[in-house]
């Protein structure tokens, strides 16, 4: 029983540990990478011996992935505060307004501040309300969804509007 444990040991310790860090270190750096590829800092590519071909593959369009994810967000940030049309960021299951443009901020009469806790629901008059029932089913269609309603302003002024909906990746 000694002899056995010992040779376990001997076989753990010779072959089933470096074995085990050869597989190991290749993914922890493939981690590494796309962690500081995803958080903006500078990987060295020499801090590390090269990982297996393919994660360094990966790892490459992982990277390039991420720069034009970034790109696309950062157009569609500028197109969103720019535009001359009123636009709004609301979450499609609670239809809570998350963001609005300065356009919109005009047209509901509100100020620079982040939009207070709202949905849809609250700002829409009446019968209207049934008119949103198709929103969320909509967007997870992926298809475009249209509503003519009247809504409330800040100061509970009425003012009819064409809300166009789609949804944005």
């Amino acid at each position: 029983l000694i002899i056995v444990s010992i040779v376990t040991l001997v076989f753990m310790c010779l072959l089933a540990v470096p074995l085990a860090d050869q597989i190991r270190n290749p993914v922890l750096m493939f981690s590494k990478r796309s962690t500081s590829a995803s958080d903006d800092s500078t990987a060295t590519q020499t801090d590390l011996p090269a990982p297996y071909r393919e994660l360094e593959s990966t790892g490459r369009v992982l990277t390039h992935e991420i720069s034009r994810r970034r790109a696309f967000q950062s157009a569609y940030k500028r197109t969103f505060e720019v535009s001359s049309r009123g636009m709004a960021r609301v979450c499609p299951d609670s239809l809570i307004i998350t963001d609005m443009n300065e356009r919109i901020r005009q047209i509901f009469e509100l100020g620079p501040q982040k939009p207070p806790q709202t949905t849809l629901y609250d700002i829409i008059v009446g019968d209207a309300e049934k008119g949103l029932g198709g929103f969320s089913d909509a967007l997870r269609q992926d298809k475009e969804f249209n509503i003519e309603a009247e809504f409330f302003t800040a100061s509970k002024n009425r003012i009819w509007l064409r809300m166009s909906v789609i949804l944005i990746r």
